[in-house]
C-alpha cells in the first residue's frame, strides 16, 4: 500500500513538472516568428528592436534652400504703363522708383550619388520655382474688366541653391528639371580642399504600383525646416492609376521632396516607394496693408490710410499628402541619363 501511494505522487510530480514547462515556453516565442514573410508590403507599426537603418538612410536626406533675387519698378498710375508700353522701352526710362526683394524657402532632397568631387540630389521641381517676371495692376473699381495699368514689374535678377546644413563654396546647378513630373535633379561641384560629403540613399527602389491601402510608411524630411521622420499609411483610388498613391501624414512647408519608405516582410527591409509633393488645401484673397507705412509698435487698432495689397494666401488641410510615385522618379532618371553624363555626373 505504501508502495503504491508513492508511485502515485512520483507520476503526479511528474505531470506537474511537464506542465510547468511546457507553459513557461511560451514567454519565450520570439516576435520575429509570428511575422509571415509574404511579399508584400507591411501593415501596421513595426516592431524597430534597435534598428538602426532608418538612422542610416536618414543621413542621406539633407535640407536644399533657395533664394531668388528680384529688381522692382513701381509706376504711379497718372503714368497708365501697361503691358504694350513696356515692348520697346526700358524700365529704368519708365521710373525711377526702384526696389530689391528676395523670395526664399527650404524644401527636402536626396542624396543619388557623392563622392570627394560632387553630389548628386533629387527634390520636387516646383521647389523655388519662380516666374521671371512678375507683374501687378492697379485695381479697376469702376469696371468688373481687369485693369490693364501696372503698378509694379519685378524681374529676377538670379536664383540660389545651396544645402543650408552645410558648408560649400559653390552653388548647386540645376541639372534636369520637369514640372510636369514635379522632380529635377540638382548637382554640387566639390572642390579638393572641400570636406564635403553625405552617403548616397542605400534603399532599394520599391514599386508604389504593389502599394495597398492601409500600408505603413515612413517620411523623412523638413518641415518647417527641421529634420523629422514621421509615419502614416497609404491610400488609394480606383480613379488614379496604379501607381498613385496619398499618404496621411502631417505634411508642412518644406516636406516637399521628402522620401517614403515601405517595409516589405519587416524591418530592416526598407524600400524607396516615392517623394512626397504637396498637400491639399484652400487658397482665399485678402488685403494687407503695406509694411513700410506700418509703424513700429503700433500694430494694433490703429487708423490706416496707406496703399492696400491684395494677396492670395493658402490654408492647409493637414492628413491629405500627394505623392510621386518611384516609379516616375526612375523614369524621370532614365530619361536624363544622357544629360547628367554630359554634366559629369553619375550613379
Amino acid at each position: 500500500m505504501y508502495f503504491k501511494t508513492k508511485s502515485v505522487i512520483i507520476v503526479s510530480r511528474l505531470l506537474i513538472f511537464l506542465l510547468f514547462t511546457s507553459c513557461s515556453r511560451v514567454p519565450n516565442i520570439k516576435p520575429e516568428v509570428l511575422i509571415q514573410s509574404d511579399g508584400h508590403y507591411d501593415f501596421g507599426f513595426p516592431s524597430l528592436n534597435q534598428d538602426k537603418t532608418l538612422n542610416h538612410i536618414s543621413s542621406s536626406i539633407l535640407k536644399i534652400g533657395y533664394i531668388a533675387y528680384f529688381r522692382v519698378y513701381y509706376f504711379s498710375e497718372d503714368q497708365n504703363i501697361t503691358d504694350h508700353s513696356l515692348k520697346n522701352t526700358s524700365l529704368d526710362q519708365l521710373t525711377n522708383v526702384i526696389d530689391v526683394f528676395t523670395e526664399s524657402g527650404t524644401g527636402t532632397a536626396t542624396v543619388l550619388s557623392s563622392d570627394s568631387k560632387q553630389m548628386m540630389l533629387i527634390t520636387c521641381a516646383h521647389i523655388g520655382n519662380f516666374p521671371d517676371t512678375i507683374r501687378t495692376y492697379f485695381p479697376k473699381i469702376l469696371s468688373n474688366q481687369p485693369s490693364e495699368s501696372l503698378y509694379s514689374v519685378a524681374i529676377m535678377l538670379r536664383e540660389q541653391f545651396h544645402l543650408p546644413e552645410i558648408s560649400h563654396r559653390h552653388d548647386l546647378v540645376k541639372i534636369a528639371f520637369d514640372l510636369k513630373s514635379d522632380l529635377a535633379i540638382y548637382g554640387l561641384a566639390i572642390d579638393s580642399d572641400e570636406t564635403i560629403y553625405a552617403p548616397p540613399i542605400q534603399a532599394s527602389f520599391g514599386k508604389a504600383k504593389e502599394l495597398e491601402p492601409g500600408n505603413f510608411v515612413y517620411i523623412i524630411g523638413y518641415p518647417v525646416g527641421m529634420k523629422m521622420i514621421t509615419s502614416g499609411l497609404v491610400s488609394k483610388s480606383q480613379r488614379f492609376n496604379k501607381e498613385s498613391f496619398l499618404i496621411n501624414t502631417n505634411f508642412n512647408f518644406g516636406m516637399s521632396g521628402a522620401p517614403i519608405f515601405a517595409i516589405r516582410d519587416g524591418v530592416p527591409n526598407y524600400e524607396w516607394i516615392g517623394l512626397a509633393k504637396s498637400v491639399s488645401g484652400d487658397s482665399h484673397w485678402s488685403f494687407s496693408p503695406d509694411e513700410d507705412h506700418i509703424e513700429e509698435g503700433n500694430t494694433t487698432h490703429f487708423p490706416y490710410d496707406g496703399p492696400l495689397f491684395l494677396e492670395k494666401r493658402n490654408t492647409i488641410k493637414y492628413g491629405v499628402t500627394h505623392t510621386v510615385p518611384i516609379e516616375s522618379v526612375q523614369r524621370f532618371l532614365d530619361h536624363n541619363q544622357q544629360k547628367i553624363l554630359q554634366e559629369g555626373f553619375d550613379f
